[in-house]
């Protein structure tokens, strides 16, 4: 594997590739890497390479994936969309009820809510149950019962994404549109719902905060990563026709979450950057161009970038997330392409190679064209590590 990747790197150079972006990756939180030596020579000739820093965001801090772990690698954490496609029902009053769908459950378990089927009023109706997570029954289970207690469809609420029955169509909203729904029918009977195959888009509560599967920092000898965040919580995108057939979808689209969403993502904006400066050739790096026009070192971009990223904050809360968890916050191309000031550099790895260093130099750099009065502040983060009641940390 390692090999493959390594060649792959080298083909994609050898191509004349401008970004070179990996969405591959495996455990390795130390940088001796073939791939680390490969990223570095690329990147010196001029090369942009983004890679996903991982998706083992439970296991804490450490859990970066390799070639991410790579000191010239720009690794890329993940944040969640603003909105994205979930199909709908059509309510009465013509407003929509997002639904997920269920996949096809082996119909075996106990039951709380909907196990014993005594309701011979289910014939042709669409049945709605509760779930909680102390239940010991299965949702494929009770759906089941209602298939053959003659209803049409199950709907589960109070439950994220479900396992479903293999007979009727089945599927889960939240606890406030089910509470709609109940005082909709109790009021009216003969209320129609429409269940459509339709996507709507659909708001996320936790737009813009860190993806909680996105893996965190640092590498194993202390080096800061991720470098910078993008969007990959529930994206909408392009997929393989092979994908597309393997998952019965009609068009080689989907919807999927992880930091192998927000890596291109992030070299897309690094495109749009080359575009906004003519995008000089790689060559140019070295700082000879017959049009004057030279590329900038990735180092500089990297610093540009860091410098104009949002800072974002943990979900549901006002404490920003710590660098371990979305490096310099949340990649903003305008305020990269119309930066005036950026940091060098824009990251300060406190490891323990560097552990002897009394002080530190950091630059604040006006790149634009007119004159900046700067305001310096600080705004705390989340420590990476918790803090126990008692503890003196700050």
């Amino acid at each position: 594997f390692v090999d493959l990747v390594t060649a792959a790197l080298y083909r994609a150079y050898d191509d004349k590739a401008d970004i070179i972006t990996i969405s591959i990756g495996g455990a390795a939180a130390y940088t001796e890497d073939p791939r680390t030596i490969a990223i570095q020579r690329i990147t010196n000739m001029g090369v942009y390479v983004t890679v996903a820093l991982g998706n083992e965001g439970e296991g804490g801090l450490e859990t970066v994936n390799m070639p991410g772990a790579a000191p010239d690698a720009m690794a890329i954490g993940s944040a969640d969309s603003t909105y994205t496609l979930r199909y709908y029902i059509i309510a009465p009053d013509d407003s929509k009820i997002f639904y997920d769908p269920g996949t096809a459950f082996d119909p075996n378990g106990e039951a709380n809510d909907g196990c014993v089927t005594s309701n011979p009023s289910m014939n042709g109706t669409v049945v709605l149950f509760t779930y909680t997570a102390q239940d010991i029954c299965s949702v494929g289970y009770r759906c089941n019962l209602a298939f053959e207690a003659g209803a049409r469809g199950c709907l589960i609420y109070n439950i994220g994404l479900t396992l479903g029955s293999y007979f009727i169509p089945t599927g889960s909203i939240s606890l406030a549109d089910a509470q709609r729904i109940i005082s909709t029918v109790a009021a009216n009977p003969s209320a129609i719902y429409t269940f459509t195959n339709l996507f709507g888009l659909s708001s996320m509560s936790t737009a813009g905060t860190p993806s909680t599967f996105s893996s965190l920092g640092l590498t194993g000898d202390l080096l800061i990563k991720p470098q910078i965040t993008g969007i990959g919580g529930m994206v909408y995108s392009t997929i393989s026709v092979s994908a597309a057939v393997q998952n019965s979808l009609p068009k080689p689209y989907m919807i999927s979450s992880g930091t192998s969403m927000a890596t291109p993502y992030v070299a897309g904006t690094l495109a749009l950057f080359l575009a906004s400066i003519g995008n000089p050739a790689p060559y140019t790096v070295s700082g000879y161009a017959q049009n004057g026009q030279c590329r900038p070192t990735f180092s500089l971009v990297k610093n540009i970038f860091q410098s104009t990223a949002n800072a974002i904050q943990i979900y549901n809360s006002i404490v920003f997330a710590t660098s371990a968890m979305q490096g310099a916050g949340l990649v903003n191309v305008y305020q990269a392409i119309t930066a005036g000031t950026i940091f060098s550099p824009s990251e300060l790895a406190l490891n323990d190679t560097v552990r002897r260093a009394t002080s530190y130099r950091v630059s604040v750099i006006n790149i634009g064209n007119q004159t900046a009065i700067y305001t310096m502040s600080h705004s705390g983060a989340a420590l990476a590590t918790g803090k126990a009641t008692g503890d003196d940390q700050l």
